[in-house]
């Protein structure tokens, strides 16, 4: 059974159907965004991303991806599996699919808070991601790493305060 694709313009009439939906949406995002506002529908970490569930995510939250697709760049805002399906490669998955839909035609971006870098440096980078290894701090006080992936090579640099992309 394919995963559940919600569009972004999408999520707001689909969370009013589903309503029981919200709490374990915004554990995942909470769990993933440590500084995560809470309501969905307005931080814009979650009200401006498209979303892939698990197909029956209405009646078992497994799994779910939140992202934002522009032009040549997916950012990868939340990638959460529920701790009870931890381990069975449904964090991989969820990864592939995002490399499904950007193929060779841009790159994934996704920001690791410093906190969790420990537990997930080792998994985005098994799956193919290149990071700088920088800490980068935003103007909200936040530290994280990027990591980047994309289905053409590709070469990072640190500019200021981000890191640059370029094609190879």
């Amino acid at each position: 059974m394919p995963d559940l694709f919600v569009q972004q313009e999408e999520f707001s009439e689909w969370l009013s159907d589903e309503p029981h939906l919200l709490a374990p949406l915004l554990q995942g995002y909470g769990d993933a965004i440590s500084d995560m506002g809470g309501n969905l529908l307005t931080d814009p970490r979650s009200s401006k991303n498209a979303h892939v569930l698990n197909p029956d995510f209405a009646k078992q939250q497994r799994y779910f991806m939140g992202f934002q697709h522009k032009q040549f760049q997916f950012v990868l805002s939340c990638l959460y599996v529920f701790p009870a399906f931890r381990g069975a490669g449904l964090g991989k998955h969820l990864v592939n699919t995002a490399k499904q839909m950007v193929q060779d035609k841009g790159f994934i971006q996704v920001a690791v808070e410093q906190q969790k870098i420990p537990q997930l440096d080792r998994f985005y980078k098994d799956l193919g991601f290149l990071s700088t290894d920088d800490i980068i701090s935003n103007g909200f006080g936040m530290a994280y790493r990027d990591y980047f992936w994309s289905g053409k090579k590709f070469s990072l640099s640190r500019v200021g305060n981000t890191i640059a992309v370029q094609p190879l």
